[in-house]
């Protein structure tokens, strides 16, 4: 028996919004989303308390939604007939998540900064993505000082991402967080369209002396 058929969550047939945990926190929300949130305030002073997560500096608070204690009780619920838990463990774990492709989500391990083993059919994958790391980074470094030369002998000034979804999106937030910490002189461009006129304009300004292409899928 394969892995995926052990797992009834990876079969096709399995589908979570035909469980009756679904259909019950459905019912509940066409019934709360008749209610107005200031009467579900004026019910309940302490609803902020109740309905928000402070974590250091920040504040989750998720108390102007249409939910109540009920709510929270039938997600929970939800979340145990899905064995949420043990799904989770499975994605961090390098179990096969994915059904479709028949492997593992690996995005955990790339972003890790734990050297604990992770076993990927028998072989430790974490000693590779570190490897793979500092390469990036020593790449990194070598277009900010200037060191990776193009064909012609110049320095890069242009590096192009092109990616679509997570690939683009990814990226870009990173670099527009640290704009006001980049290398003068380099500039980033992002290409995340399908259709091949963004990459045309985008060409229209670019050096191919000085530019480097990043391809991430």
């Amino acid at each position: 028996m394969s892995q995926t058929a052990d797992l009834p969550h990876l079969s096709a047939a399995w589908d979570i919004a035909k469980t009756a945990t679904w259909h019950k926190l459905d019912a509940h929300y066409q019934t709360l989303q008749k209610c107005r949130i200031e009467d579900l305030f004026t019910e309940d002073s302490e609803r902020f308390c109740r309905f928000s997560i402070p974590f250091e500096d920040n504040i989750f608070d998720f108390s102007k939604n249409h939910i109540d204690q009920q709510t929270l009780s039938l997600f929970a619920d939800l979340c145990a007939e899905a064995d949420l838990e043990q799904r989770i463990d499975d994605l961090f774990s390098g179990q096969i998540v994915n059904a479709t492709e028949q492997r593992p989500a690996l995005h955990t391990a790339l972003r890790t900064l734990e050297n604990t083993p992770l076993l990927v059919d028998g072989e430790n994958i974490i000693p590779t993505i570190r490897t793979m790391q500092g390469k990036i980074a020593s790449h990194a470094e070598q277009i900010r000082r200037g060191r990776w030369l193009g064909s012609t002998g110049q320095p890069i000034r242009d590096v192009v991402n092109i990616g679509v979804g997570g690939s683009d999106l990814g990226p870009r937030m990173v670099c527009e967080a640290f704009t006001y910490e980049t290398t003068p002189g380099t500039r980033l461009h992002f290409v995340s369209s399908i259709d091949g006129n963004e990459i045309i304009e985008k060409l229209k300004e670019l050096n191919p002396q000085t530019s480097l292409f990043i391809i991430s899928s």
